[in-house]
């Protein structure tokens, strides 16, 4: 098997899906819709489980990037977006003068 190009992004991925399973059990537990997957029966997170829960999304999403404002004329790239670098050329910027 070939190396990982970037074995921290593995780990961020790892960190992401473990966030979504927390917000997914939480989100059920609210609406009373945990249900044991053995056979179906409805159970309920005790409340060390719920503030543990919470205390760990909290956490994760205290550390989480805010979004950034990004202001765009014209055409942009996907590349573009994401990054939140947007290369303007020489034709635009002249548009944008006159």
């Amino acid at each position: 098997m070939a190396a990982r190009l970037n074995r921290m992004h593995s780990n961020q991925v790892l960190e992401r899906i473990q966030l979504s399973n927390l917000v997914t059990r939480v989100q059920k537990h609210a609406l009373r819709q945990l249900k044991n997957p053995n056979d179906g029966t409805e159970i309920s997170m005790t409340d060390g489980e719920l503030r543990a829960a919470l205390f760990l999304i909290e956490r994760k999403l205290a550390r989480a990037e805010a979004p950034k404002k990004l202001e765009v004329s014209g055409t942009v790239t996907l590349a573009e977006l994401v990054t939140g670098h947007v290369v303007q050329d020489e034709r635009s910027a002249g548009d944008r003068a006159h």
